[in-house]
Formats: C-alpha cells, sequence, structure tokens
C-alpha cells in the first residue's frame, strides 16, 4: 500500500498503531488516513472516530480497506468518508485518492472563506457599534452595554454615575459656519472628552449633538471631578462659536445623575439626567451639575453654572 500510494505521486508516512497514527496525524496532519486491512475493524472505527473529534481547520479524507458489507453502516457512522474492497485494486485506489484530493481542496476553500466570513462578520459587528462621525461607540453599544450595567447593578449593587452632555448651541454653529464646521467641532470634542476620562469609564455618541458619559464605581465627588475634567478639555479646544452665540467659543453642559439599585434603574437616571440637562442650559451653558436629588448638598445648584473661565455675553 505505502508503495503504491507513492507510486501515484503521493507521499507517505506509515503508523503501525492507532495511538502512532493519531500522534503522528497530531503533529503533521494528514490529508488522507487509509486504515490498512491489518487493523482490526473496531480499531479502524476508533481510529475514525477520534480523527474527527480532532476538529482540525483542514479536512481529513478517512479511507478503510476491507470493510466488510456488514461493518459499512457502522463506519460510515464512525466518520469514514469511503472503503476499498481486500485486495486493493490500483485503479480503485488512484480513483479514491483523487476523489480525496479534490474534496481536501473543496474543504480547505471553504474554510478559507469561512474564514474571511468570520473576520468580516466581526468587522461589520465593530463597524455597526461606533459612531462614524466620532469614532466613538453609538447608540447600539450603548444600549447593549446598558443591559450588563443594569445587571451589575442590580445584582451586585454596582455604583454608575451617568453624565449626559450636550454641545452649547449648536444649531447656531451649523447655521453660521455650516455642518462640515459642526461636524469637525463634534468630533474634536469626542476625542477630548475620551481623553479626559479613565480607561474604565466610556462616552457615546447619544445623538445629535449630545453625548453620554457612563462612569462605573465613582460617586457624586469623583464623578463631577472626572466631568469637570471634560468640560475644561472641550473649553480648552478655543473652537469659534457662531457671532450670535452667548460664548465666542464652543462649549458644553453637563448634567450628572447616580444610579442606585434603591431608587431607579440606569435608563430612569439617564432620562432624568437628559431632562435635567436642558434646566441646566437656561443658565448660560459651558456648566457642569450634579442632578438635585436626596442628597444634593445645600447649595449645589448655585455653584453649578458659573464654571466657566470665559466671560458670558449677554445675547443681543
Amino acid at each position: 500500500m505505502h508503495e503504491r500510494v507513492e507510486r501515484l505521486g503521493h507521499s507517505c508516512r506509515m503508523a503501525s498503531s492507532v495511538a502512532q497514527a493519531l500522534h503522528m496525524h497530531e503533529g503533521q496532519g494528514a490529508d488522507v488516513i487509509i486504515c490498512g486491512r491489518g487493523l482490526r475493524p473496531a480499531d479502524a472505527f476508533e481510529l475514525c472516530r477520534r480523527v474527527r473529534a480532532l476538529r482540525r481547520r483542514k479536512y481529513t479524507y478517512l479511507l478503510l480497506v476491507g470493510t466488510t458489507t456488514r461493518d459499512v453502516d457502522a463506519a460510515a457512522r464512525a466518520g469514514a468518508d469511503a472503503w476499498l474492497d481486500n485486495p486493493v485494486e490500483r485503479l480503485e485506489l488512484e480513483a479514491r485518492l483523487m476523489v480525496a484530493s479534490r474534496i481536501c481542496r473543496d474543504y480547505d476553500a471553504l474554510a478559507d472563506t469561512n474564514a474571511v466570513l468570520r473576520r468580516d462578520s466581526r468587522v461589520f459587528l465593530h463597524a455597526a457599534r461606533v459612531d462614524a462621525l466620532t469614532g466613538i461607540p453609538n447608540r447600539l453599544r450603548l444600549d447593549e452595554d446598558l443591559e450588563t450595567l443594569q445587571a451589575h447593578v442590580s445584582r451586585y449593587g454596582q455604583k454608575v454615575s451617568i453624565a449626559m452632555c450636550d454641545v452649547d448651541r449648536f444649531k447656531l454653529l451649523n447655521d453660521s459656519y455650516g455642518h462640515v464646521a459642526g461636524d469637525d467641532a463634534l468630533r474634536h470634542i469626542a476625542r477630548a472628552a475620551r481623553e479626559s476620562l479613565r480607561r474604565g469609564d466610556q462616552v457615546y455618541r447619544f445623538g445629535g449633538d449630545e453625548f453620554l458619559v457612563l462612569l462605573p464605581e465613582q460617586g457624586r465627588v469623583q464623578a463631577s471631578a472626572a466631568m469637570e475634567r471634560v468640560r475644561a478639555a472641550v473649553e480648552a479646544l478655543r473652537i469659534a462659536h457662531a457671532p450670535e452665540a452667548r460664548l465666542p467659543i464652543v462649549t458644553i453642559s453637563i448634567r450628572n445623575s447616580q444610579v442606585t439599585t434603591s431608587t431607579r434603574t440606569v435608563q430612569e437616571a439617564i432620562m432624568s439626567a437628559d431632562r435635567a440637562l436642558y434646566r441646566a442650559k437656561g443658565a448660560g451653558g459651558n456648566s457642569l451639575a450634579f442632578e438635585p436629588g436626596p442628597h444634593t448638598l445645600a447649595g449645589d445648584e448655585a455653584r453649578s453654572t458659573r464654571l466657566a473661565g470665559v466671560p458670558n455675553r449677554e445675547p443681543s
């Protein structure tokens, strides 16, 4: 058999036992394994089952020699692809190896195609969750992360702060300088926010000129300090605002909210912070405040609106 296979132009290795064959196959996988007539049917079937269990990327064609008619069903169930009568005819062996070569080649091509599809699927999966304009996670990614976050809050009592951010008078910027300038401003703001936060924090494009920041394991003091860094970073960009705007540069208003297991869900905290954000913006913008609640310290609201380092220009 060894000589016949090599005369047909194939390289061939020999093993004297099932264990040796498996060892050789695991070290350097074979395209075809021929179980010779000297191997007991039970051992041949065991070899087939163990080869199939390896789940190799490349396909292995299993050819059994001398399988009787009553063993055909058992051979197929064990994973054998074909069998040859004993003695083996040269032309029949050549034909079987040609078929094996074609099947292995097609299987490899299919495996390569599937690998490309899996890679593209991961790329598309990631792209679908990233905002195309700013490069930060979008609402789809936020919805998925919120499910995990809510589970941690409910099950483990994880402390979480949430911040809603809105660009002050963004419509005026678009109306004065065009949407290209507005898009450019959003990109710079998103990058400044991301670079100002801890690695464990995450900023998302919530929609339009709104951003949402999740601050896991941060209470009121830590969250306020973190979002003050974000507010200051955006102000430091010195992006020129529209002439009609209250402030000469682009700024953001921020409203923080905290999630606790005893009071509300993450979604409720987001909605509450979103509503409170518009009330905070009425103070002139470029402000940071924690949403009023049972733990708000006296004077918090008074201190929340005059954080800007630029003059507050009154509207004409």
